[in-house]
């Protein structure tokens, strides 16, 4: 049997307490043994880990059209995002695009399978990053003890690189009310990262959520 992939938190989430899933070839953190306690934390800041989710970035000056005739959405301007089944779609470069999966992979999965064929101007190439969702009323000031970017300044659907508590970082903005983040980092420094976040977190009142949280047809799998 094929070991499942660990988030570079997994041991940090286990100390909390973490109740464990299969998600895709990984295990993701469902809740930490008070799901009601962790939806309220949506509003008030909670910091949920979703690093198992797949990842793929796609390259080439024939990318973007590619995209497209898989009815995956194309970004046109540099660091613009867009929604894809749950998951998002990066613009980082001029001819190259990040993915990231939702909670249910099917077009991720099925683009890494067209992908393994020769595709003409297209290359896939592979990406890892630890990604933390951070959310609820907390959330902004937790981004402002770390991050030098004003916010309020981010056009809606473009993502930011910045550090935030030192460690660079692609912060994309999640959801459509504003106010919360995913926050993709090297998967060297997620411990420090998560950490670090949670701690702060933690003093505002805030503290972990499971993913179960955010996308609850995870707790009836």
């Amino acid at each position: 049997m094929t070991a499942l992939v660990h988030s570079p938190v997994h041991d940090q989430l286990d100390a909390l307490g973490a109740r464990w899933s299969r998600l895709d070839d990984g295990a993701i953190a469902l809740d930490y043994g008070d799901p009601h306690r962790e939806r309220a934390r949506l509003e008030e800041g909670g910091l949920c880990d979703l690093s198992v989710l797949a990842k793929l970035g796609v390259k080439g000056p024939g990318a973007a059209e590619w995209l497209t005739r898989q009815n995956v959405p194309s970004p046109r301007a540099i660091y613009e995002v867009a929604d894809m089944d749950g998951g998002v779609v990066a613009k980082v470069a001029g001819d190259e695009f990040l993915i990231e999966s939702g909670i249910v992979n099917r077009t991720l999965q099925l683009l890494q399978r067209r992908l393994a064929e020769s595709v003409a101007g297209v290359h896939a190439l592979e990406r890892q990053a630890a990604t933390f969702l951070l959310s609820g009323g907390s959330a902004r000031e937790v981004m402002a003890q770390t991050c030098g970017v004003d916010f309020d300044d981010v056009e809606p659907g473009r993502l930011v690189m910045s550090r935030v508590a030192g460690v660079s970082c692609t912060i994309i903005p999640h959801g459509a009310s504003g106010g919360a983040w995913r926050i993709w980092c090297d998967y060297s420094y997620g411990a420090y990262l998560w950490q670090t976040l949670l701690e702060i977190l933690s003093e505002l009142g805030g503290g972990p959520v499971g993913a179960a949280a955010h996308f609850p047809a995870l707790s009836a799998d």
